[in-house]
C-alpha cells in the first residue's frame, strides 16, 4: 500500500474507534467519584452538566477510576 492509502486506512480506523467509544458514553451518564490527584481545582455535578473549575492557568490532573461507559 502507498502512504496515503495507509493514512486514508488509519484515519477511518480511528474515526470508527472513536464512534463506538462515542456511542458506548452516549447515554447520557457522566462520569462521578473523580479526584484532584495533583493541581488543583474543583469538580461537581449540576442535573446532566459536569463542572472542571481549574483557578487561574493551573493544570492538573483527575483520577476518575472507571467511566461508566457501556460496551455497544
Amino acid at each position: 500500500m502507498t502512504r496515503p492509502a495507509l493514512s486514508l486506512l488509519f484515519l477511518c480506523i480511528s474515526v470508527a474507534g472513536l464512534s463506538a467509544t462515542h456511542l458506548a458514553c452516549a447515554a447520557g451518564v457522566l462520569p462521578q467519584g473523580g479526584q484532584n490527584v495533583a493541581g488543583a481545582g474543583t469538580i461537581s455535578n449540576h442535573g446532566n452538566v459536569l463542572l472542571v473549575k481549574q483557578p487561574g492557568s493551573t493544570r492538573g490532573v483527575i483520577d476518575w477510576g472507571q467511566l461508566p461507559c457501556r460496551s455497544p
